[in-house]
């Protein structure tokens, strides 16, 4: 018995292995953008664990090089528009001289001692609860899935309640504590067993587009909300026992907009009737602004476009302009519920990471950021739905801000995914000069959020770019 369940467990491992060592070296023979590329890629074949996600985002993925503004080049040369910027990461654009100044004239003073107490520190905290929603406080972490962790021990720990609602489709993370509130089945497998995963609840979220209860919007009156606030009613449905008011959930996670499944967009009034569902119900709201804070869609916080204050924010990525930092934030009734030391790692709040944080938020307001990324995220979107006229493998196009995307349909009457076209016009436009990323539900989603900075003339120049690269693919369909 013993050994035909370390079969099967061996035979699921075989299966979650995308190549073998020697598919993966003639695949980079045959497509990487050079030989210089070609030789890094076959030595991190060779010495490092296949664990990153390079060779899940593309076949073969780009040795990028070095990057300015919204332009990255290759080891080879090769000159990329980048619609990625580097998970979003890269808002403020590559290489940018205030960033490189701060992290020289700060690396010289000190980069992190401990976690004590440091001016920086304190500034950082003052200019950050100034910008979010309501009152603020705040609690210094390193990474987007430290911030959610902790996001999650705040919210158990002020409720003394022990399950989470969130939601189909949410990336949150992928250490162990939010792995389980990551809705992601290639990820889930690799914790066995996720005990974690008993405390989470996962419901579908506002994807219009693909309704889970086959509805349209408007006309659906946002049933999906009124299905999460039916779910509080019955005792059947574990959140809540209604006649003794003994609620379950200490918070719904969610993130405004989702990223990692193809930056979907829910109807502003969506998370305002969430809001109010948790207050009814006296559940915290987490907002998770990892991916979609500090501009990208034409806000500072995307939560600002449905006017609702959550109660925890965390945030990460661009507020860092890619050193390790991130931030959660809780109203302040909660942060002074809190006890003394229970979010802390070595590197929380330090120095180094302090001052880049404080210098992205300035560019950000000097550059008027914000709104540039509403105006040209306008623009952008505008001649996303030109395609889509002329294409008719596109059968939706979303945006907010500079933060887009591109959903490919082989029939737009059944929407049927298509995820192998999606992937061959990533690999053209790669070639091509323009790096996105293809993820979604589906794999079928061009996604696209480029540095803030990043010039109208690059965005005609990608839209004609996919515009080439589509017609194609079609072609050859």
């Amino acid at each position: 018995m013993i050994n035909e369940i370390n079969e099967k467990i061996i035979g699921i491992k075989d299966k979650a292995k995308l190549r073998s060592k020697e598919e993966y070296l003639n695949i980079i023979e045959k497509e990487a953008m050079g030989p210089k590329s070609k030789e890094v890629l076959k030595k991190i074949i060779e010495y490092e664990g296949w664990t990153s996600c390079g060779w899940t985002l593309f076949d073969v993925p780009p040795v990028i090089d070095r990057g300015e503004g919204a332009i990255i080049w290759d080891i080879d040369g090769n000159k990329y528009i980048d619609l990625m910027a580097g998970f979003g990461v890269e808002s403020v654009g590559h290489a940018n001289q205030i960033i490189l100044d701060t992290i020289i004239e700060q690396f010289k003073r000190i980069s992190h001692f401990a976690e004590l107490p440091n001016e920086l520190r304190a500034k950082l905290a003052e200019e950050v609860s100034k910008l979010a929603p309501g009152k603020k406080k705040v609690h210094f972490t390193i990474t987007g899935s430290d911030a959610v962790e902790n996001a999650l021990k705040i919210a158990r720990y002020y409720t003394s309640r022990p399950d989470i609602l969130t939601f189909f489709g949410t990336y949150h993370g992928r250490s162990f504590g939010v792995a389980s509130a990551t809705s992601l089945a290639n990820i889930k497998y690799q914790f066995w067993p996720l005990t974690a995963r008993l405390g989470v609840i996962h419901v579908p979220y506002a994807y219009c587009y693909r309704c889970m209860f086959g509805k349209e919007y408007p006309d659906c009156n946002l049933f999906c909300a009124k299905f999460i606030e039916e779910l509080f009613t019955s005792p059947a449905y574990t959140l809540r026992w209604s006649e003794k008011e003994i609620n379950n959930i200490a918070a719904i996670l969610t993130e405004p907009t989702q990223g990692a499944m193809g930056c979907v967009i829910p109807p502003k009034e969506w998370l305002s009737e969430i809001k109010k569902i948790a207050e009814e119900y006296d559940v915290l709201l987490i907002d998770d602004e990892v991916y979609g804070g500090w501009g990208r869609t034409g806000k500072w916080w995307a939560c600002q476009h449905s006017n609702v204050n959550p109660d925890i924010m965390v945030t990460s990525k661009t507020i860092g302009s890619g050193i390790p930092f991130s931030l959660i934030l809780t109203e302040e009734k909660i942060a002074d519920d809190l006890p003394v030391n229970m979010i802390h790692s070595t590197m929380s709040g330090y120095h180094l990471g302090c001052a880049v944080a404080l210098a992205t938020i300035k560019i950000i307001r000097d550059n008027n950021l914000v709104e540039r990324s509403a105006k040209l995220g306008e623009y952008f979107l505008k001649g996303l739905k030109d395609l889509q006229e002329s294409h008719k493998l596109i059968g939706h196009v979303d945006g907010l801000g500079l933060w887009l995307r591109i959903e490919l349909v082989k029939d737009r009457k059944t929407k049927e995914p298509a995820k192998e076209e999606a992937k061959n016009v990533q690999k053209r436009c790669m070639k091509s000069g323009v790096l996105f990323m293809v993820e979604g539900y589906y794999g079928n989603v061009i996604k696209i959020h480029p540095p803030l900075v990043i010039e109208k003339e690059q965005i005609d120049e990608s839209l004609q770019t996919i515009d080439k690269e589509l017609r194609y693919v079609e072609k050859n369909l």
